[in-house]
């Protein structure tokens, strides 16, 4: 499957967000895991990790994120 970016080298402030609309899926690459926050229909999972590194996320519709770093 070919997967298309969608937006690559956002940097957002401490109260800032950004809303993206995928289906089925989407990988997230974050380089601080502790600061990103996902939403995933309207069920929030707060910060994707616990320390300030990178990481990547794999969200699929109606399930839990889950790292595949």
């Amino acid at each position: 499957m070919r997967r298309r970016v969608v937006e690559e080298g956002i940097r957002l402030g401490p109260d800032q967000s950004r809303t993206f609309r995928v289906a089925p899926e989407v990988i997230l690459q974050v380089g601080n895991a502790r600061a990103a926050h996902v939403t995933v229909d309207g069920v929030e999972y707060g910060a994707l990790g616990k320390k300030p590194e990178a990481a990547t996320w794999l969200i699929r519709q109606g399930e839990q994120p889950r790292d595949i770093s």
